[in-house]
């Protein structure tokens, strides 16, 4: 509960104060002049007073100001703002940011800040592209960087202050444990713009939250990863208020979400603070590494990585905020396509810029145009795929893509290699199974044991429900209608690892997946209807069989299906693509060459829609496409 909630007199004066700085004059920006940049500096004060600024324009390469660097998140707009005298003036901001500047300031000093909301005009489009191109080097000459994760709360002052005082002790509790979980899903931790402040600065980040003490990067990770393999291994008791099984789950899904998260920011940092700043990353590789991250506005989900690429491609493409969402991600695509000659940019998106999994596409937006925005789980991109590409091209010709009628029209070379004959678009995967709303009388059987196996651990019941969810599917008469076999199935799930050094040999796959079939499906037939208690000798087949394909982890299954539906082809090939995949639709290799095909549908007579990638796995032969692209047929996508 915050103050003015406790205390009726402290409402009394803030009103009073919001009043006196009303009648103050609205602060009006001084134009910065190329290669200047403005600083905050927060006069001292304590933190019951208004907050005190002034702000200053400096020429950022021969600046040599001290300043700390703010990380944080505006958080949504809301009409509730906050007012700070800024230069004598009244300027209003987003509560998050009035909070760190109340945080931040100092009793009997000044500090020196740059935060975006007040150092930018957001106002004028072009200082805000021009000091958006420079906050690489604005973040990388701070002295510091602060992280900013909000107000206390979810008893982040004690994790603040555990980790300050090293209380090693502390850290493999529960307590401990769920609460700092909490803070990795404060929002702080999922927003694009907060990667490249995070890993430019040489220096570590230090994180504020609350009035607790500050603390170091390392020294949170050091906190974090001292609980984590407990907490990941559910060696702890339930989390407080969470009495199922299935929230249970859902509190460790978004629980390793957010480890995930953690993890890839500090990859991107170690590389680049091992490598130069500049340059470490190809566009394509920041775009798939920061896939899982969100942005507000859906351009930084471009802008906001530019700082990680090299000096040619942040050439190539620059911040401007005068384009729509559609037209940045549509010169985005244009440059893969035709610059680099790739098809990288499909493996990290879905298609069609105004297409997620909870909207439709916009039908002006063109179909071979991907939605970077979309920071679902379910946009995974498909992992597989030949590792030397299903193609043999020879030819990187620029001149066999091009883009015509305004940018709307796609015109590539590719070879048509079959049809889509059906779909199955049931619940097949493990993550839909426990949610599953209709036709609930065909799963109540399997949901009910798989709920009393949680007793046995989440990873052992996942991957039994995954076993029995595709026994079920093969034995659907949407599935016979398929003549869908379970061969197929592994052999489309497993592919990925098929390549690793630990799990190389395909036979050996099939025996191991055989044997979770047979135990999964004996497992099954004599367990619906039974209560929710099972016995461990009951379990110990199929507990064994999980056991024996450890290397068939859940994650990697849910990563692959998550969003995706199972394909059969008039050739009689099976494979995994898109959920919006259907019959009639065909598959493609397209130039330039990927490591796995394209499903296209008509749209009319001469055009086509992309609808997604495919997964066909142990089918075309490299030796019957041809070597040089330019033989193949011209496809003219919209």
């Amino acid at each position: 509960m915050n103050l003015l909630a406790q205390n009726p007199c402290a409402l009394i004066a803030a009103g009073l104060e919001a009043l006196s700085l009303y009648r103050l004059p609205p602060f009006r920006y001084i134009p910065l002049e190329p290669d200047q940049i403005r600083l905050l500096r927060i006069q001292p004060g304590i933190s019951s007073s208004p907050v005190h600024c002034m702000t200053y324009n400096i020429d950022q390469k021969a600046a040599t100001t001290k300043y700390l660097a703010l990380s944080y998140c505006w958080g949504s707009p809301t009409r509730f703002s906050r007012t700070i005298v800024l230069n004598n003036c009244r300027l209003s901001i987003q509560p998050n940011l009035y909070q760190a500047l109340v945080a931040l300031r100092r009793r009997d000093e000044v500090v020196e800040l740059w935060a975006d909301a007040i150092c930018i005009n957001q106002s004028n489009i072009d200082e805000r592209n021009s000091q958006v191109a420079q906050m690489d080097q604005i973040y990388i000459s701070a002295s510091s960087v602060i992280i900013w994760l909000g107000e206390a709360g979810d008893e982040s002052d004690y994790v603040m202050r555990s980790i300050a005082n090293r209380d090693l002790e502390a850290f493999i509790t529960p307590r401990f444990m769920f609460a700092i979980i909490r803070i990795l899903k404060r929002p702080w931790f999922t927003r694009t713009w907060i990667v490249q402040e995070f890993v430019l600065n040489p220096k570590q980040p230090l994180l504020v939250c609350g009035s607790a003490p500050e603390v170091t990067i390392n020294q949170f990770l050091e906190a974090y990863y001292a609980g984590y393999p407990m907490a990941a291994n559910e060696r702890f008791p339930p989390i407080a208020g969470i009495g199922t099984p299935s929230k249970s789950e859902q509190a460790r899904s978004w629980s390793l979400l957010h480890h995930s998260l953690l993890t890839m920011l500090m990859s991107i940092r170690n590389g680049i603070q091992r490598h130069s700043p500049r340059g470490y990353y190809s566009l394509d590789h920041a775009l798939f590494a920061t896939r899982s991250f969100c942005a507000t506005d859906p351009r930084d989900k471009i802008f906001g990585l530019l700082a990680l690429t090299d000096v040619e491609t942040r050439q190539k493409i620059q911040p401007n905020y005068d384009k729509t969402v559609e037209d940045v991600f549509q010169d985005v695509t244009r440059y893969f396509l035709i610059n680099e000659a790739s098809t990288s940019i499909y493996w990290i998106a879905p298609f069609g810029a105004g297409k997620t999994r909870n909207k439709t596409r916009d039908a002006s937006v063109p179909s071979w145009v991907p939605d970077f925005s979309d920071a679902s789980m379910q946009a995974n991109p498909i992992p597989y795929g030949d590792p030397e590409g299903y193609a043999v091209v020879r030819t990187h010709s620029k001149e066999l893509v091009r883009v015509t009628e305004c940018g709307k029209k796609l015109h590539v070379r590719g070879v048509k290699l079959g049809f889509v004959a059906s779909t199955i678009k049931a619940p097949i995967f493990m993550h839909n199974i426990p949610f599953y709303r209709s036709n609930r009388s065909r799963f109540a059987g399997i949901i009910s044991w798989i709920i009393a196996l949680f007793k046995f651990g989440n990873l052992m019941a996942s991957m039994a429900r995954f076993i029995v969810a595709i026994e079920t599917s093969v034995q659907s008469t949407e599935a016979q209608h398929m003549e869908l076999r379970p061969e197929p199935l592994w052999e489309t799930l497993l592919a990925p690892m098929s390549s690793t050094e630990k799990f190389n040999d395909k036979n050996d796959c099939s025996q191991k997946f055989d044997k979770m079939l047979a135990a999964a499906r004996n497992f099954s037939e004599s367990r619906v209807g039974w209560p929710w208690w099972i016995t461990w000798s009951r379990t110990a087949p199929l507990i064994a069989a999980v056991a024996a394909a450890k290397p068939v982890s859940e994650q990697m299954m849910l990563a692959f299906s998550s969003g995706r539906c199972f394909l059969s082809g008039r050739e009689r090939w099976y494979g995994i693509g898109d959920g919006e995949m259907q019959g009639g639709d065909e598959l493609v290799l397209l130039f330039p060459p990927a490591n796995v095909p394209f499903v296209v549908r008509k749209k009319d007579k001469e055009a086509y829609e992309m609808v997604g990638l495919a997964h066909i796995p142990s089918v075309f032969r490299k030796e019957s496409i041809a070597k040089d692209a330019s033989q193949w047929e011209e496809f003219v996508i919209m």
